[in-house]
């Protein structure tokens, strides 16, 4: 099967794994290097990292949402590939990374080109131990990276812009994205935040909030679970708060309780914020709808 392969930047409508969005398949930590264990009724989970560089992050996981948002706007009359080839200069425009200016006008730097390339080899030695277990003594047990093999072209000891990269991320992500019912949209203001609890927090409202009712209630300490955080609850609580006061979330406001026997937080449907641009429209230039907004992320890179 051939490769698809993406050579103008662009921005597709961004696209997010609806199973993968309400478990701790990545870190909300930079540099974690202990393993992360969920366990729920009927499955656990269990994700280990290479100890040089860690884990891969949430914010690593950027690259990952830019693939699948690149295969799903991709010619849907040829078969879906997994193995992915592309300019990086596409990814960081999908991503919403910002350009910076000088005498040759405006460019990615040389930082841009090593940090995604950083991101993929994390991706690579990331790898995800799924245990289900069913009610008739069945039971399945899975095993994936969420990239397989990769190819950076260098120049000088450093990622090299100008060549095409290629990627092999697992086989069922064509497979679900081609099905197009297991992928969310996600609002281009999630690439704007600057808190990974934020950008955790949004994507857990995105796959639990129904669109009818508009809010959905989580107690914090599943929340703190389903997020893999390892701060103490009062901390987490604390940074929960800020984000609230902030309401930095795109699309969603949060509400703790905290009176009651299990505090717990609520999220809520924001439509006084901008909203995330709808299905069957071809991004409606993502830079209006990022303008349009006038909220910033708030907290640290790291939980």
């Amino acid at each position: 099967m051939s490769d698809l392969c993406i050579y103008k930047n662009s921005e597709p409508p961004l696209r997010d794994l609806r199973d993968l969005m309400t478990y701790p398949f990545v870190a909300i930590q930079k540099g974690r290097t202990t393993p992360i264990e969920f366990k729920t009724k009927g499955i656990s989970i269990k994700v280990t990292g290479c100890p040089d560089i860690g884990i891969a992050t949430i914010w690593d996981f950027d690259f990952f949402i830019a693939a699948c948002s690149f295969l799903n706007d991709a010619d849907q009359s040829q078969p879906l590939t997994n193995l992915i080839s592309f300019r990086p200069t596409a990814v960081l425009e999908c991503m919403g990374k910002k350009r910076t200016s000088d005498s040759k006008g405006q460019r990615y730097g040389g930082g841009h080109y090593q940090r995604l390339g950083a991101s993929i080899r994390r991706l690579a030695s990331t790898q995800v131990h799924i245990n289900e277990e069913y009610s008739n003594a069945s039971g399945l047990q899975t095993a994936f990276t969420f990239i397989s093999w990769y190819r950076i072209p260098t120049s000088q000891g450093r990622p090299s812009p100008n060549a095409m990269w290629s990627v092999e991320i697992p086989k069922f992500v064509p497979e679900i994205v081609g099905g197009k019912k297991a992928i969310l949209a996600v609002h281009p203001g999630y690439f704007t935040l600057k808190s990974s609890l934020a950008k955790g927090l949004y994507r857990i409202a995105r796959k639990s909030v129904p669109e009818a009712s508009g809010f959905f209630q989580w107690r914090i300490d599943t929340l703190k679970a389903r997020l893999g955080a390892t701060s103490s609850l009062p901390e987490f609580m604390r940074r929960l708060r800020e984000i609230a006061k902030s309401d930095s979330l795109p699309e969603y406001s949060i509400r703790l309780l905290e009176k009651e026997p299990h505090p717990s937080l609520i999220f809520e449907v924001n439509r006084s914020k901008a909203p995330r641009p709808k299905r069957g429209t071809y991004h409606p230039s993502r830079s209006q709808v990022l303008a349009s907004l006038t909220y910033a992320g708030t907290g640290t890179d790291d939980e």
